[in-house]
């Protein structure tokens, strides 16, 4: 069988790139040929900013360029080039993959968040818009990154979506959404990232750099997203820090907090493989991201995740995040920003939870490779 993905590959973000090589990964475990398109139009980033929010994003990205000298751009190039399987073509846009979509035996949307309408609201390639109605389609683990959204984004969606053939979605909303867009049943499957066990991503992780693999210490992985959050994590790993006299170092930092943390403090180019070892190596991990999330309980690390209690529920931890912690039975690792009291946590059941689901999921993929 000859199949295509559709995903966030060409993404310069650790979780978007590891979650596509992981599909990938385990599709040919099961005798699968596979690729992925070679598909970003960037048009997406900037779609719904400001103009002036598209000058200051065009001047941090040069900013950007300069502080990392482009290291960090070459690192994702490189390993996408190495790892992933793309296709030779190239598209720029939906009207690219409309002229020559290619001749697969099965197209899988999937995973992470390419059906969130406040990235893709413009652009319907991520449903396969772009296919002739009889070529079969399925969708992996794809994420609407939210709850709830609009009445004109759930009409356009909802067509294309009735043309799917097997749909599973990654958080248990999502499942609830794909029933009112189309009257569908969905399942509800892990991240690709946790299909693979902690010994098939540590053969990856022997090729990272000297850095990442003599470190020991405490990870922080932060997003984007609410200051009292961002502070929490800071926060909640200097006192571990202080009780454990263990360093931190920290990733997915905007590019000029170097200069506050320095250079052992931080590792801006960090490669896609240098953050497997650095989660690997961890001894606590505080991240605010769904994917440090994913691969904390992958790896079993004690982890945090520090929420904002002052706001809404559905606001203080993204749909993403609270699905995967309930679904495994992380919920003592959440810190309210309210209090900030950092008990112990217990991980030790997170693992057989994990690997229950694990087949679940795996079981979805083969059920649609043998139709």
């Amino acid at each position: 069988m000859k199949s295509v993905i559709i995903t966030l590959a060409l993404s310069y973000n650790y979780g978007a790139v590891l979650q596509s090589y992981a599909l990938a990964e385990k599709l040919k475990q099961l005798g699968v040929e596979v690729e992925i398109y070679n598909y970003n139009d960037k048009k997406r980033i900037t779609f719904n900013l400001t103009f002036k929010a598209k000058i200051k994003h065009f001047v941090w990205d040069i900013v950007k360029k300069i502080l990392t000298l482009g290291k960090k751009e070459r690192n994702y190039k490189k390993f996408r080039n190495q790892y992933l399987p793309l296709t030779k073509i190239k598209y720029k846009n939906n009207l690219d993959l409309r002229k020559n979509p290619g001749e697969y035996d099965l197209y899988i949307s999937g995973s992470d968040q390419i059906w969130n309408p406040d990235l893709f609201v413009y652009d319907t390639s991520y449903f396969f818009d772009f296919l002739p109605d009889e070529k079969r389609r399925i969708s992996y683990s794809s994420s609407f990154g939210k709850a709830s959204f609009n009445e004109d984004y759930k009409e356009k969606c909802g067509k294309y979506l009735k043309k799917y053939e097997k749909i599973s979605v990654r958080e248990a909303s999502g499942v609830n959404i794909v029933s009112e867009l189309c009257g569908k049943s969905a399942e509800c499957t892990l991240d690709p990232t946790l299909l693979l066990s902690m010994e098939e991503w540590d053969n990856l992780a022997q090729k990272a750099s000297k850095r990442a693999k003599n470190f020991n210490g405490i990870l922080c992985y932060v997003m984007k997203g609410d200051s009292k959050v961002v502070n929490a994590i800071e926060e909640i790993a200097q006192k571990l820090s202080k009780k454990t006299s263990l360093p931190i170092m920290r990733l997915g930092l905007k590019e000029y907090e170097v200069f506050k943390y320095g250079k052992k403090g931080s590792h801006l180019t960090a490669t896609p493989i240098d953050y497997l070892k650095y989660f690997m190596n961890a001894e606590y991990v505080v991240t605010n991201s769904f994917h440090g999330t994913a691969f904390s309980i992958n790896f079993g690390k004690k982890f945090y995740v520090p929420i904002n209690d002052e706001l809404p529920p559905e606001k203080a931890l993204h749909e993403r995040i609270s699905s995967l912690i309930n679904l495994v039975g992380a919920e003592n690792c959440i810190v309210k920003t309210s209090n900030m009291i950092i008990n112990d946590v217990e991980i030790s059941h997170l693992q057989d939870k994990l690997k229950i689901e694990r087949e679940k999921s795996l079981d979805f993929i083969k059920e649609c490779i043998k139709c």
